[in-house]
């Protein structure tokens, strides 16, 4: 795996209790960004993970996964993704669950 650049904390908003925000540079321009929610012991949940184009199957999500998941504290992070990024997901070490979105009742 080539050296992305720098991985940097994302803005201040991003970095309240139990969130961590990193953003991925590459010369000077952002290559991506990751989000976590944790509780800094047992779970995470990644909500977003960003790639650009041009830098997409070069390590860059994968060093900001293993960034992210280093700085959580947790011993897991459950993700929801599509289709077409599954093959990226399974090249980690997982364990695959069905899951639901919920929303509010409607009134």
């Amino acid at each position: 795996m080539r050296d992305v650049g720098r991985v940097a904390l994302g803005p201040p908003q991003l970095r309240g209790e139990g969130t961590i925000a990193l953003v991925a540079v590459e010369g000077g321009r952002v290559a991506g960004v990751v989000h976590v929610l944790t509780d800094g012991a047992i779970q995470a949940f990644m909500p977003v993970l960003i790639v650009a184009p041009g830098h997409r199957r070069k390590g860059v999500g994968r060093r900001l996964i293993e960034e992210a998941f280093a700085r959580s504290g947790a011993k897991q992070v459950d993700l929801s993704t599509d289709e077409d990024a599954y093959a990226f997901y399974r090249t980690f070490k997982h364990f695959e669950l069905k899951s639901l979105r919920l929303f509010p009742a409607a009134d």
